[in-house]
Formats: structure tokens, sequence, C-alpha cells
């Protein structure tokens, strides 16, 4: 095991910067996820600590060695590829084996290490079978053996379940937890599946344009997103996201669409921080009658119900302002497209971002054990009590 660190580490492709100033320490055995949409940067972050790329700028450092300008032969790292590159020609024995025989060990030794990895990942049964005539969980094992079996002191993976089926995919994912939890080698994993980052990491790194937006455990970039891109970009479907006027430095109002905001939230300035960017992921949204405290309450015209047995997703618009919303039902309430709905969400799950730079604005809203509701919230079509 090894600790690897990026220090500012950029990378250019002629006048094009795909990585840059990228930050990052990753601690002795743990599993570290790359997350981010398509083209973010994150396969060539992980190509640039294998060595297979070139740093244009920065540093990387696997345990006390700065590895940046050496070859990826010296750099002690185990890869595994999103297309298995397995040789087709080979047996899976000799896969496995071909690494520890490039390297002239002894034939028992070789013999005991591709015994022992086989058993690891129940590959004895298959050794003297080609890649063609394996199933896909089988060549992924293979390949993941081949990386293994070098005994490496830091373990990449390029997206190494994109070409499996769900069900197989959720299997491998589990033996993979498994592994880890059994060799605790360092490892940094790619992918832009949110439920392989979400169930694997002990740290996810949450990647856009080639640039860190947070990096956090998986709780941490679920229930405080740093900004607007990972709360939309995080949970299937992504948070709701509305920009609202603040008037009177403690109300946000856009017709349909009421909110309290603490004021030790608001950064008291002038111009575009007047509007806030308000949150609300679909699953903490619920019918107003079930709601105590509301943070947001909101009247949605519905639009779409996609119905999935035990849950069902209600999209719709905000009446008066249009904006799209998304919530997430018990599959027993009963609604129907072109109904009016009344949902609101309990003020502790209400998130507030920055209406410029989409940045977090500090903690979720508070509770309001003191605040009177009737003079704060009035009808649904916007009018209020107490004014």
């Amino acid at each position: 095991m090894a600790e690897v660190r990026l220090e500012g580490v950029t990378k250019m492709y002629g006048e094009q910067k795909v990585v840059n100033g990228f930050e990052l320490s990753v601690a002795e055995g743990e599993f570290i996820v790359l997350l981010g949409p398509s083209g973010c940067g994150k396969s060539t972050t992980l190509r640039m600590v294998a060595g297979l790329e070139a740093v244009s700028s920065g540093k990387v450092v696997i345990g006390d060695t700065d590895v940046t300008q050496t070859s990826p032969a010296t750099r002690n790292v185990g890869m595994v590829f999103q297309n298995y590159a397995l040789f087709p020609h080979m047996t899976a024995f000799e896969n496995l084996a071909f690494g520890l025989r490039a390297r002239r060990l002894p034939k028992a030794q070789v013999n005991e290490r591709v015994a022992e990895v086989a058993r690891m990942l129940e590959l004895e049964s298959v050794l003297r079978v080609r890649p063609k005539n394996l199933s896909g969980g089988q060549r992924q094992r293979v390949a993941l053996g081949r990386a293994l079996i070098r005994k490496p002191a830091v373990f990449l993976m390029d997206e190494p379940l994109s070409n499996l089926d769900a069900n197989l995919r959720d299997r491998v994912r589990m033996e993979l937890a498994s592994l880890h939890r059994r060799l605790a080698i360092t490892t940094l994993y790619v992918t832009h599946d949110q439920g392989e980052a979400m169930t694997l990491a002990d740290r996810v790194v949450v990647m856009n344009a080639g640039v860190i937006h947070q990096v956090g455990t998986p709780a941490d970039i679920y229930e405080e997103p740093a900004d607007t891109f990972v709360a939309h970009f995080i949970g299937s479907p992504g948070m709701n996201l509305w920009k609202v006027d603040v008037s009177a430095g403690t109300r946000g109002v856009a017709d349909s669409l009421d909110l309290m905001v603490d004021t030790e939230f608001w950064p008291h300035s002038s111009g575009s921080e007047n509007e806030i960017v308000v949150g609300v992921r679909p699953e903490h949204l619920e019918l107003a009658e079930f709601v105590e405290v509301p943070g947001v309450r909101a009247a949605m015209e519905v639009e779409l119900v996609e119905r999935f047995g035990s849950h069902q997703l209600v999209h719709g618009k905000l009446v008066g302002v249009g904006y799209p919303i998304i919530a997430r039902m018990p599959a027993e309430v009963e609604v129907e497209i072109g109904t009016l709905q009344v949902v609101a969400a309990d003020v502790r799950r209400v998130h507030l971002f920055t209406g410029s730079s989409g940045e977090r604005l500090g903690r979720k809203m508070s509770m309001y054990e003191t605040v009177n509701e009737s003079e704060i919230y009035g009808s649904v079509d916007g009018s209020r009590g107490g004014r």
C-alpha cells in the first residue's frame, strides 16, 4: 500500500486544458472514486497517475517517491481498463501469469501466485479457458487478477464495470467492495455511475470540465453538496434547483414558491446576490399536508408520472413561474397527469446556493420552532398572511 498525492496536476492537449490544477491526497488503503460526466478529465487524471499520460505541470507522488517523470513500469501500480485488455490467444492462466513470466519469476512461484489469485477471485475452474469463452464477469475478474497478481502499491481502475449488464455489474461491484475490504490496497477508481461511486468509495471526487468541485464521503456530497453542479449531478434524479429573488433579507418569493431564509446565510450584498438558488431533492418533496414545518411549499402542475412499483416520479412545472419540478412519491399516492398538487419540503431538507456562482450558502436551513407559520405562509397563489 502507498499514499498517492497529486499536487497541482494539469494536462494540456495543445491549447485545451483538460485537467486544471488537480489537488488530491489519497491515504494508504483508501478507496477514492473520481466521478463526473463524460469528458470531465477523470480518466486522463488516472492515466497520469499510471504514467500513461505525461503531466503538463504539477507533480504525482506515490509513497515517498516523485514519479512524475518515471515510466509506468517503475510505478508499482496495477491498472484495470474498461475493455479488459486481455490477450485473446492466451488462457486465463496465461493472462494472469504473463506479467510474472515477463519478470522472469521462477515457474513454481508463478504457479503459486496464479493459484492464490484464482482462489481469491473464484477463477480456478476456468484457468484453461480463453477469454472468448468466458462470461463478461469472468473476463473482468481475470483483468482484476492480472493487476492484483503483481501485488501493486496502488490499484487503478478505469470504468471497469461499464461493459457488464446491470445485474452482473451489481454483483461484480459487491465483489470489488469485498475484495478491497480484504486487501485494503490504495485504489483510484473512475466512473460516471453514481451507484458505483456511492457504494464503493471512502471518498468521492466530483469533477467537471477538468476541475474538482467537491471531495467528500458519499454522505457528504449527497447531504451537503458544495455547489449547484454537485447538487444536480448527484442523485437520480438530481436535485430540483430554482432561482428565487430575496426580499427584505429574510424571505424568498417567487409566485407559487415560498420559503424562509435564515439571515445568517445571507451575504448582505447588492446586484446579482439578491438572487439565490433553492434546492430540494425529489425524495424530500411530499404532499404539503404531511409536512409539519415547511421550508419550501409549491404548487405544481403534473405533466408526467413514472411508476416504478415501489415509488413513482412525478414530473411537472411550478405554477406561475414554470420551473421544472420532480417529486419522488410512494407508489400508493394517487397522482394524475393534469392535476394540481401542493408539495412541500421540511425546512431541514432545503439547500441554498448563491445565484451568481452557485456555491453553497452555509449549512442547510435550520428549524424555526419559534416562528408562527401562519405569519409566513398564505395561500398557494402567492398571497401571504401577516403582511
